[in-house]
This record gives structure tokens, sequence and C-alpha cells, in this order.
């Protein structure tokens, strides 16, 4: 038997993590929950990779349901929507304890914009693992001033899988890490889009 070296499991593990994450399992023996956390700043496509893997899920013939905060209207009151216009259905939630009430019988779960949930949403995270469902949140890491946003931090110290994704910022074209604010708004939470937010790298967000 050829002998494995230490570059060769670590390709392996990889190999396998990526089957993991993108291949939807067969759940007719024993149902294994975990957590998939997509994040970045504005405009760096993480409702749009949410949107994929959920609809990957619907076309192996699993049961999927989404979430969104209430407070998110921005581009439709009820379907999580892209900034490049893709739309899926979803249920808005108030509080994130509610999502637990119609999850039912769902083999995966999506839930956006995760930053504007209670911090509730780790726990109920952490309950629909253990009920054997794929999770799959989408969210910024961080605010407008760069610094960790809401419950996204805890969310990613319990997560199996991270992708962390990045806009272009419009000054440099180097990749982009803070949703730089253009309005004079100084609240945590300002809804907006390309009116209000501009992808930026650390060095143009400082300056």
């Amino acid at each position: 038997m050829k002998e494995l070296k230490n570059k060769d499991l670590f390709k392996n593990e990889k190999e396998i993590a990526l089957l993991s994450m993108f291949i939807e399992q067969n759940f007719s023996k024993e149902k294994r929950g975990w957590l998939e956390v997509v994040c970045g700043s504005m405009f760096s496509g993480k409702t749009e990779e949410l949107i994929r893997r959920l609809k990957r899920a619907q076309i192996a013939n699993l049961k999927v349901v989404i979430y969104k905060p209430a407070t998110d209207t921005r581009y439709d009151k009820e379907k999580v929507v892209s900034h490049d216009a893709n739309a899926v259905p979803s249920i808005p939630i108030d509080f994130a304890k509610n999502i637990l009430l119609h999850v039912a019988d769902a083999d995966v779960v999506g839930i956006d914009e995760a930053q504007f949930f209670d911090h509730e949403i780790i726990a109920v995270c952490e309950t629909l693992i253990m009920q054997g469902k794929r999770v799959i949140v989408a969210g910024l890491d961080m605010d407008y001033l760069g610094k960790p946003f809401g419950p996204m931090p805890q969310l990613l110290a319990i997560a199996d899988f991270i992708s962390k994704l990045h806009a272009i910022c419009v000054q440099c074209g180097h990749l982009a890490n803070v949703s730089y604010r253009t309005s004079a708004e100084e609240g945590t939470v300002v809804l907006g889009e390309k009116n209000n937010y501009e992808p930026r790298c650390r060095i143009c967000a400082a300056k």
C-alpha cells in the first residue's frame, strides 16, 4: 500500500471538506447537521452565493426553507434578493427564536442578513444543527466602521465551513473589506444600497 505523506493527507482532508460543503448528501441514514457561513462586505456576492447553494439543494430534492430579518425591506418584503436581482421566496422573521417555529421537516435552512438578527440566532443555529439540518448563513462580518457586526463573530466561531467573499474597492481596485458608508447617518444599522454604501479596502476606507 502506498504510504501517504502529510501533504497528501492534508490535500485529502481539504477535498473531503469541499465535497461535504458543495455536494448535497443523501440523508437516508443518520442525519448530521452542520453550519456554513458566507460572509464579507456589501457587494461581495454573499446573497448570490446563498441563493446558489439553496437552489442546488432544491435540485437534489431536499426541502429548503429560507429566512430573512423582517426589517430588511430594501428590495422586497418577503423575498431574499441579491444585488444582481436574483430572488427566492423567504419567510420574514422579527426574532431569531421564531425560526424554530417554521423549519418543520426542512433538510436545509437558509438565513440571509444574519447580522441584523438578535444574538439568539446562535442558539437557534446550534439547535438546527443538532436536529440534523444543513444551515447556511449569509451576513456582513463587519459594520461600516470595520468592526465585528452583531452575532456574526460567534456564528463564524461555531461554523463548520466559512466562505469569506470580497468585493472590489471602487477607489483603487484592490480587494474590499469594508462597507464604506457614503451618507451622513451614524447608526450601526442603516439600510441602504449603492446610494448609501460602497466597497472599499482598508486603506481607502481610512482616508
